[in-house]
């Protein structure tokens, strides 16, 4: 099983609750696009924690996340307005509770999961870090 959930769609949290279907190590794959900062950051760990609950040895969990230190470091350098960081963090629909960094993320993975990559969009201000469950 493959679930994509988009948080930067209307909708995106509502697919949450195909994850609640799903039975434990049952998905080969998981991407999750904006999914944790639409949370709060207290909740990160958690939210973590479900979604590697779902994934089956061999698959691969996708996370795509604005990256606060990306997009701080270059509103410092005078390279983004806030105006355009605003835009691009919120957009047309500000569903965002929070905004996380790697290291949060990567902080977050069990010891079954290894990072594969980790690529930065640094023009986007975002981060996508691809793991597989090896275990």
């Amino acid at each position: 099983m493959k679930i994509k959930i988009d948080c930067t769609d209307q909708l995106g949290l509502k697919k949450m609750s195909v994850l609640n279907k799903a039975l434990d190590a049952e998905c080969t794959e998981i991407i999750c696009i904006n999914v944790l900062s639409s949370f709060s950051t207290l909740e990160l760990p958690s939210i973590m924690k479900l979604l590697q609950s779902k994934i089956r040895i061999g698959g691969t969990l996708i996370v795509e996340e604005f990256d606060f230190r990306t997009i701080s470091r270059r509103f410092y350098r005078d390279e983004i307005t806030t105006e355009f960081a605003n835009s691009a963090i919120f957009g047309n629909s500000a569903t965002l509770k929070s905004i996380v960094d790697m290291d949060a993320v990567s902080s977050c993975l069990n010891a079954d999961f290894k990072i594969s990559e980790i690529s930065y969009l640094g023009d986007q201000g975002r981060f996508i870090l691809k793991t597989r469950r090896e275990q």
